[in-house]
Formats: C-alpha cells, structure tokens, sequence
C-alpha cells in the first residue's frame, strides 16, 4: 500500500504543478460557430457536443489554448494556458455562453515522459467528462464529470487511477459524489497480489504472502462516505481535488 501512496502523492503534485491558477482570457459571449467563440490569441484544442441543459439542442464544450508568441520561444515546452467554456445552443440558433473553467485543464507540460496529460472531453448522459492521463514509471489517470443542475455546475463523479511500471501495483478510485458510494480497486498488472483475509482462520496459503494473507488477481472495496455539498466547476481545482479514500 505504500506503492499506492506514493502514487498518489505523485498525482496529486503533478496535478498541482499542471494547472493554472490564474484569471485567463474572456470569450466571446454569443457567437453563431466554433471559430467565432475562440477569442484572438487563442486556438481551439478540442471539442464536444451534446444536451447540457435538457432541452434537446446540442450544447458545445470547448477547450481553447493561448497561443504561443513568437517572443516567447525560448519558454519552456506546454506552458500555454489553458480554459474550457461551455456554451448553450439557442433555440434561433448560435450559442449563448454558459461557463468559463480557469483551472480545470492540464497544461501539456503536466504529463511527464508521456507528454500532453489532456485526453479528450465528451458528452456523456446530460453532462460532460474530461479526462487525463501522464507519468513516467509511476502512470496516472483522471477523469472528472460536471453536470448543470438548479443553475449552475457541479462536479457528480471522480475517477482516478494509479501504477507503479516497476512492481505493476495499481490502484483505482471511482466517486459518486451524487450518492457517496466509493469503489476502490487494487491489485497487479503483473500477477496476482497479496491482500488480508477477513477470517485468518479461513484464509487459503499462499506460500508468497504472510499470514492472513491471500493471493489475488484484484481487490475490490464497496463503501459509503458521508456526501458534502457539491464543488462547482468555478471553484473546482485539479490541485485541490482529492477523493475520500485518501483521507483512509
């Protein structure tokens, strides 16, 4: 488990590290297509599309990067800002602006050997995923989902995932932060793994682990936490997001 930790420890600083912290470009707020709703300066990363606001026009996400200045060659590689904006489509047409996130999107700096962290953004089911991925020997991944509800976005759902290259120890953590309910997994990309049996006296050997210990492939813990009220995408953090578990 001290694997796990470390790993977490590296997430949570390579997090730290990836995302800005402070106030980013204003974007236009109406506009009747993509190229219009990127403010000068700045290009289109990525995009999606889909319903938000449950009434069946699809809405559109977009994440925009500043440009790199010619002045600003010699600055190190990926450290262009970086926001994501949502915008509502209208019911006359074009898109009337919902949303700005400073501090949601990675910089392309904050993946380590891997390179660019940012993997994508979708729409899924009413509200929209962002994922993330980087690392070296220690790998990570993360995936956050915000939804519009009574009138603003909240953060509904944390993903994330850790493993150490070396030993193939691994741990995952998905969060609904709707329902409290927390599953965590552990286990070895590389074989089975050594976990303590709830019944030492009903434990099978394992010539590999202590005692009370058994080998398996994958641990899976179900649990309940306490909910709290709902962090918004304005004040939401990368840096300062952490799911329950790592409190345990």
């Amino acid at each position: 488990m001290n694997v796990f930790l470390f790993l977490l420890g590296l997430l949570s600083f390579t997090s730290f590290c990836s995302a800005q912290t402070t106030e980013l470009t204003k974007v236009p707020a109406t506009g009747d297509s993509i190229p219009a709703l990127v403010p000068a300066g700045w290009h289109l990363l990525d995009s999606a599309t889909g319903d938000l606001n449950k009434d069946r026009l699809d809405d559109l996400v977009l994440v925009i990067e500043a440009d790199k200045e010619e002045s600003e060659q010699e600055r190190t590689w990926g450290d262009e800002a970086r926001t994501l904006v949502v915008y509502f489509k209208q019911k006359r047409g074009g898109y009337q602006y919902a949303v700005q996130a400073d501090n949601l999107v990675m910089l392309a700096s904050g993946g380590g050997i891997m390179g660019d962290p940012y993997e994508g953004v979708k729409v899924d089911r009413g509200s929209f995923l962002i994922n993330f991925y980087g690392g070296s020997s220690g790998r990570w991944g993360e995936t956050y989902r915000f939804r519009f509800q009574e009138g603003d976005w909240y953060l509904i759902g944390s993903t994330e995932y850790s493993m150490s290259t070396h030993t193939g120890e691994y741990y995952s953590s998905d969060y609904n932060l709707l329902t409290g309910e927390l599953e965590i997994a552990s286990g070895n990309e590389f074989g089975e793994t050594c976990v303590q049996c709830d019944d030492c006296e009903d434990c099978p050997s394992c010539s590999d682990c202590d005692e009370c210990q058994k080998c398996t492939k994958e641990e899976v813990i179900r649990k309940r936490v306490a909910r709290k009220p709902l962090p918004t995408l304005r004040e939401f953090g990368i840096a300062s997001w952490g799911n329950p578990d790592r409190d345990d």
